[in-house]
């Protein structure tokens, strides 16, 4: 693999990690933001979903409006310039309102000028290795948990939560400033090809669209979707159940700070839990995407949705720290489900006929879930006083999610049987 190739990869996880750097880093914020301006943690769990919401809204009409005519670059820049602007405002918030607004701002290009430059990007440059440079890439959400949760909670200690988004800003901005910098757009634009692509394979490719110019050179199964049949079908909508019932348990990461400090662990001790826990998620997003190729996809999803039952099971039958930071290793191996397992299980269930048209609207049931998770939880925690309510709860929608899962699975077998 040649240095162009490597750099894009590169430019590909500094991006990524643009993602997982406002998202992430709030976790820290919670317990100094709450107990300096009185607001409450549902109240306060708005910001993140603000942030997920705008970019519900925002994300069709930049990347079909403005994408295709600046780039991916100016894209990512423009991003970068919107984030600092908006974590300038986050420093600055006295009120509900400004923080909401920052989010907002923030929000506007965060996931077109993160994931969206990030994906195509890998989908320009890459067609061997593609899923293990995928994996490569959406490991760096990960590490921006690591990395947010190592210094933030000390740096809010010892300069206060204002300064602290100062900081969250400053590193969301160098990494899209320096993705946006080290990546190219297409390899066509340096005379190359993209990753496992040869001339020979070109010529190939060519002389059968001229011998048969009716047949498609990727050929699909009949049974493979198309976007108008997924939309009329049952088994689209129990699919995007499925995603936005374990998105909204997932944004419990933002929480686990305070929640462990509940159970008796100090600010820093807490800190610490996420931060290993982060490196434990970098991991297994290579280990997920290693199961769904020995196992399927499908298989794959059952058993880390299993797993992270299990995880909220432990957390809810002990106040013993040192068991519950095992459970939070648990927990943490298959909350990067959203992230990884999802587009690969839609890719098996419904098909890649159509795949890119289908993926458009059904990711968006991972975004309205974690924009809707966050104050859920954090309201069962402000109307309990504990976080025994919300543990339950967490439990009720994830056994929702594994259901509607197998619900789909099935009745799309049978649609398959019937055809």
């Amino acid at each position: 693999m040649s240095k162009k190739y490597i750099r894009i990869i590169i430019a590909g996880m500094l991006l990524m990690l643009g993602v997982g750097i406002p998202m992430n880093g709030l976790a820290s914020f919670f317990k100094p933001v709450t107990e300096a301006t009185g607001f409450s943690v549902s109240q306060f769990s708005l910001v993140g979903s603000f942030l997920n919401l705008t970019g519900i809204v925002a994300v069709p009409l930049v990347t079909k409006f403005l994408l295709p005519k600046i780039g991916l670059r100016k894209t990512s820049i423009l991003g970068g310039i919107f984030g600092a602007l908006g974590f300038l405002l986050l420093s600055n918030g006295k009120s509900l309102l400004a923080f909401y607004l920052g989010a907002i701002v923030i929000g506007l290009f965060m996931m077109s000028s993160t994931a969206i430059v990030s994906v195509t990007l890998v989908n320009n440059w890459f067609r061997k290795s593609h899923g293990l440079v995928m994996g490569l890439v959406a490991a760096s959400i990960g590490l921006s948990t690591a990395i947010t949760s190592a210094i933030v909670p000390t740096f809010i200690q010892n300069y206060g939560w204002e300064k602290g988004f100062l900081l969250l800003g400053g590193m969301y901005a160098v990494a899209l400033f320096l993705g946006a910098f080290l990546l190219i757009e297409k390899p066509a634009d340096v005379g190359m090809l993209p990753y496992g692509v040869t001339e020979d394979s070109l010529a190939a490719v060519a002389e059968q669209a001229t011998n048969d110019s009716s047949t498609v050179v990727t050929n699909h199964k009949n049974t493979d979707m198309t976007y108008a049949q997924a939309l009329r079908s049952p088994v689209f909508y129990l699919l995007a159940l499925s995603f936005v019932c374990f998105a909204m348990i997932s944004t419990f990461t933002q929480q686990i700070p305070i929640f462990f400090t509940t159970k008796g662990a100090t600010d820093v001790q807490a800190g610490m839990v996420l931060s290993i826990a982060a490196i434990v998620m970098i991991a297994s997003k290579i280990i997920m995407g290693i199961a769904s190729d020995k196992l399927g996809a499908t298989k794959a999803l059952y058993i880390f949705t299993t797993i992270y039952i299990l995880a909220f099971c432990i957390f809810a039958a002990t106040d013993n720290i040192t068991i519950m930071i095992g459970a939070a290793m648990i927990y943490s191996m298959s909350t990067g489900v959203p992230a990884v397992m999802n587009q690969l299980v839609t890719f098996e269930v419904l098909g890649k006929k159509e795949f890119t048209a289908i993926w458009g609207i059904l990711s968006t049931a991972s975004s309205l879930g974690l924009a809707l998770g966050g104050p859920l939880l954090g309201y069962f925690y402000d109307a309990s006083g504990s976080y025994n309510t919300t543990i339950i709860v967490s439990i009720d929608f994830m056994v929702v999610c594994l259901a509607s899962f197998f619900a789909a699975v099935t009745l799309r077998k049978r649609e398959i049987k019937r055809a």
